[in-house]
């Protein structure tokens, strides 16, 4: 009996252990320290509410702006902590009134609330609250620059997590957002890194704000962070972009009229200069972060997306991106569902290389990449030999360069079917720079060790079968001189026998493949030079 009493006893104190600090057991000095701790917690709690009614009252004070302006610098923590609710009716005399008495803890509260209120009615927003924040903007666009403001706004422009929000047809809230941003922004030389962050992620995803037009005040200021060149108008393909919208002829979104009675045909003013100049590095990683990371998640061609294609048109101004570019453009030309963008992505890559300038190495294999391309079509090849004229014409470096590659990979093994086309159109293009370029690459094979004189007799009467018109005839004759012209720079003795010997083989089998041709076109003003050019050939030998 004693034994079930003490088992009973002990099992009956561990279930009381847990409960003893609710049930008043405790004798003496245990009860008074609960007490004073319960006291202790409501005097905790007491104070924050006090507090921020204290802060209420006197925050209307000098002292006060400074100390608060520094504790909300946090983004975050400004955003969620000091947003104020406000009727649309009253933003505006709110605002005013806060900047009145220079209260700059409720100017925040009432701007990021408002942000708050428009981004909760993202599919239909309150027409009060758009003209509201429309007109704060254009009477003090100076409060849209603080650094919480800016953060908010920012989170407009970005995708909604978990929701499926695909529907392009209302870009209200984005409009307001770009032309707030610009408006608060559009004097400062140093943009935040927020916007190229923004611009990625549309990008790459709906391409929402990117492509609409009333957006472009500020998308064109962020573009200026790649110092990418815009490629001539005639390069890039027509295409019929979805969610675009033309400030002539359909109407502000703001105003939703596409009526064309109705439409009012405005031009939007802005200025567009360098944003990001103390920031290129920065720029450059962010962008390259986001090119490789969706390159991993989509290695299959048929993966890639045409937001992903004009994402690295935009950014062919770092070299990194253009290698990546040429490296992949073959089989995104061939692709169907991404043929156009790859043409627009090849004319940015052609125009935005360089070949003198620090990226000039990289630039270099980036011309390799394109020269080894097997275009099947005639429209890409066509497109390709207009991309290679104006690159061509802006650089006599390139030109030089897409010569050599073009004659290295036709004397390889695996060569394109397309080089003597490409030979021809630059020919066209460039016909006193084309020929001295040929020449140059010709003296620079025959100064190898390997053997290239058969290699280049064949190259030779390709060219001479490629020239369909005496016009391109013509331009074979600057490359015969130039190949009977001494090299710009004096071989070696052990070589210079060879040289000569070479170079008079090649020019003369050129001459006869020339002097052939012109006699099958019947043109003997050319026959003259022609033998006056051979007479000069042999006298010099």
């Amino acid at each position: 009996m004693d034994r079930g009493k003490m088992t009973s006893a002990g099992r009956g104190a561990k279930s009381k252990a847990p409960q003893h600090p609710q049930d008043i057991f405790a004798l003496g000095s245990k009860s008074t320290v609960v007490v004073n701790r319960d006291s202790e917690k409501r005097n905790i709690h007491k104070p924050s509410t006090s507090g921020v009614e204290r802060k209420r009252e006197t925050s209307g004070f000098g002292s006060q702006p400074p100390t608060k302006r520094s504790r909300i610098g946090s983004p975050a923590e400004a955003v969620g902590g000091t947003s104020l609710e406000v009727d649309p009716v009253d933003l505006v005399p709110s605002v005013l009134q806060a900047l009145d008495t220079h209260n700059s803890d409720k100017l925040l509260g009432l701007l990021t609330g408002s942000i708050r209120l428009l981004k909760s009615q993202r599919s239909k927003p309150d027409p009060i609250l758009c003209m509201s924040m429309l007109y704060l903007t254009k009477i003090r666009p100076n409060m849209f620059a603080h650094e919480t403001v800016t953060q908010s706004l920012c989170t407009l422009l970005k995708r909604e997590q978990g929701a499926a929000f695909k529907n392009k047809s209302n870009l209200l809230v984005f409009v307001l957002a770009c032309n707030m941003l610009y408006a608060g922004h559009k004097d400062s030389n140093n943009w935040p890194d927020t916007f190229i962050k923004v611009y990625i992620e549309d990008a790459l995803n709906e391409r929402c704000w990117v492509e609409c037009s009333w957006c472009k005040c500020l998308v064109e200021n962020i573009i200026t962070a790649f110092n990418t060149k815009q490629p001539p108008s005639y390069l890039i393909p027509s295409e019929n972009t979805l969610g675009t919208m033309s400030p002539s002829g359909s109407g502000s979104p703001l105003m939703g009229s596409n009526d064309d009675e109705t439409a009012v045909d405005t031009e939007l003013e802005y200025t567009v200069f360098p944003r990001y100049s103390s920031s290129y590095e920065t720029v450059e990683a962010l962008v390259l972060e986001a090119i490789k990371e969706q390159i991993q998640r989509r290695a299959a061609p048929d993966a890639i997306h045409r937001g992903f294609l004009k994402l690295l048109a935009a950014t062919c101004g770092f070299p990194e991106i253009r290698m990546i570019s040429a490296s992949r453009l073959e089989a995104w030309l061939h692709s169907g569902k991404l043929s156009r963008c790859a043409q627009e992505l090849l004319a940015y890559v052609c125009c935005n290389a360089d070949a003198c300038g620090p990226t000039a190495a990289r630039d270099h294999e980036v011309l390799a990449q394109l020269a080894r391309m097997r275009l099947k079509t005639k429209p890409m090849q066509q497109a390709y030999q207009a991309c290679l004229r104006v690159m061509a014409a802006d650089s006599p470096a390139l030109l030089r360069s897409v010569i050599t590659h073009t004659i290295y990979n036709e004397l390889s093994n695996v060569r394109s079917p397309n080089n003597m086309s490409v030979l021809a159109a630059l020919l066209a293009a460039q016909p006193a720079l084309a020929p001295v370029a040929m020449a140059e690459t010709f003296h620079e094979l025959v100064l190898r060790a390997e053997d290239y004189l058969r290699p280049l007799r064949a190259l030779t009467r390709e060219c001479v079968r490629a020239a369909p018109a005496r016009a391109d005839a013509q331009a074979l004759l600057p490359l015969a001189r130039a190949l009977a012209a001494p090299p710009p720079h004096e071989p070696a003795a052990e070589v210079n026998y060879f040289m000569t010997y070479s170079k008079t083989t090649v020019t003369d089998s050129m001459l006869r493949q020339i002097n052939k041709r012109l006699t099958e076109l019947d043109n003997l003003i050319y026959l003259k030079v022609l033998r006056k050019t051979h007479f000069w050939v042999f006298h010099n030998r």
